[in-house]
């Protein structure tokens, strides 16, 4: 993605593109795996009446919110979860934090397990 807002693309230091200093109106962000099919995501320049030109995804990529978010969505686990454990601590959610926590202390733990065994 171009660090322009106009999107064009910067010249490369080596070779020339052919999108060099044309400002776009799309471009592909990447791709997402959809039922053994790779989904193009898609930032699009739009001009909503008089307002200035703006990025949106664009409209094929929108039709997929749904089915991807059935594919991709939270184990059940997170979604059960209190309310909670849900807030943000530093912009992460509570129970990332405790997982962290946990998972830390067990992988300390074993390593003193481990290394009590091999100094005997």
């Amino acid at each position: 993605m171009p660090n322009r807002p106009d999107g064009v693309v910067d010249p490369p230091l080596e070779q020339a593109s052919k999108m060099e200093g044309v400002a776009r109106k799309s471009n592909l962000l990447g791709k997402i795996k959809y039922n053994d099919k790779n989904v193009p995501i898609y930032l699009e320049r739009i001009r909503m009446a008089e307002n200035p030109l703006i990025w949106v995804f664009s409209v094929e990529m929108v039709e997929y919110i749904e089915p991807l978010y059935s594919n991709y969505k939270p184990p059940k686990i997170v979604e059960n979860l209190p309310p909670f454990f849900h807030r943000k601590v530093w912009g992460i959610n509570l129970w990332e934090i405790m997982v962290l926590i946990v998972a830390m202390s067990i992988a300390y733990f074993v390593s003193c397990l481990l290394m009590k065994f091999i100094r005997k």
